[in-house]
């Protein structure tokens, strides 16, 4: 085998990985069932965060390049890919222990590292699409949880992140749409 045979078999195998980081369920170890049986995968939680991303970037008033929204785009796309090794880390285990939230960004690294994929530390644009998804998720799923503290703690740092990132009003926007709206 050549070297560049060699090379496109390491390239299939990584695109196969990448396309099967999708179907990792999430919320699986949520107490509250309708969000732990939501059928909610990493593709869908990706593609979402994308679309977060774009419309975000929309609201821009800054003049951003086209490589910049496409890297903001493929970080959204690729962000939990490594998933499909580690699993699902909830977010109230890594907010308790933060070294579980370091020992998983390092997993990832590697993870994606291990097929020529390299993201860094999430943006803060990532973080805060991240973070709006799973509230938007629970506000079409179970919007009476979002009452309970950790939910209202959530909504303050997502308001808060916006507004250092200039999308507060679009933000809150979107947030008073999805309580409003019905899901499908």
């Amino acid at each position: 085998m050549t070297f560049i045979q060699e090379d496109e078999e390491r390239q299939a195998l990584a695109t196969h990985d990448f396309w099967q980081s999708g179907f990792v369920e999430r919320w699986h170890t949520h107490p509250d069932r309708r969000l732990r049986h939501c059928h909610d995968t990493t593709a869908g939680h990706s593609q979402r965060v994308a679309i977060l991303v774009l419309r975000l970037l929309k609201y821009s008033k800054a003049k951003l390049d086209d490589s910049f929204i496409l890297g903001q785009v493929v970080e959204a796309i690729y962000h939990d890919s490594h998933e499909v090794q580690v699993g699902d880390m909830p977010a109230d285990g890594k907010n308790a222990w933060s070294m579980l939230r370091e020992i998983e960004h390092e997993a990832g690294n590697d993870w994606r590292a291990d097929r020529d994929c390299y993201l860094g530390k999430p943006s803060p644009l990532l973080k805060l699409c991240d973070m709006l998804d799973a509230y938007l998720l629970a506000t079409a799923n179970a919007p009476d949880l979002l009452g309970n503290r950790d939910w209202r703690e959530m909504r303050q740092e997502i308001i808060e992140r916006a507004e250092m990132e200039g999308f507060e009003v679009a933000v809150q926007d979107i947030m008073r749409m999805a309580q409003t709206r019905e899901l499908y």
